[in-house]
């Protein structure tokens, strides 16, 4: 299950800040582990399977990463709140900008869908409710 806020404003790098973009006020784990729930200054929340969000790692990642028997532990914020971290069952941990989870899920982001071909493909994929194995 995804959310995409509603707001309506052009969210830029510039005013992220004041539009209350770029810290999170807010980061969990669903009870069953399989998605992450955020939730920005500003009062937008997003909730990222957790598979998509596995996903963005897979050009960086270790084999043990995109393994489909990795599971998500915990997520933290961290200090200053402007990312938070994932914990995986391989012992792991990948941390996640405020501006990596906008890319993925806001329209109004200036840089939605980031800044990649690949980055482009997958956040369309995922956007069309695609869940088959990722390119």
């Amino acid at each position: 299950m995804t959310g995409r806020s509603t707001r309506k404003a052009h969210i830029t790098d510039r005013k992220a800040g004041e539009l209350g973009f770029s810290r999170f006020e807010r980061v969990g784990l669903s009870e069953d582990g399989q998605a992450i729930s955020v939730r920005y200054e500003s009062g937008a929340a997003y909730f990222l399977p957790g598979r998509y969000l596995l996903s963005w790692f897979r050009e960086a990642a270790t084999p043990s990463v995109t393994e489909p028997s990795t599971s998500i532990l915990k997520v933290r914020r961290l200090p200053g709140s402007e990312s938070f971290r994932v914990y995986l069952s391989g012992g792991e941990t990948r941390d996640v900008a405020w501006d990596s989870v906008l890319m993925a899920m806001e329209p109004s982001y200036e840089h939605y869908e980031g800044l990649t071909d690949g980055s482009k493909a997958l956040v369309r994929a995922w956007a069309r409710g695609y869940t088959g194995d990722l390119p």
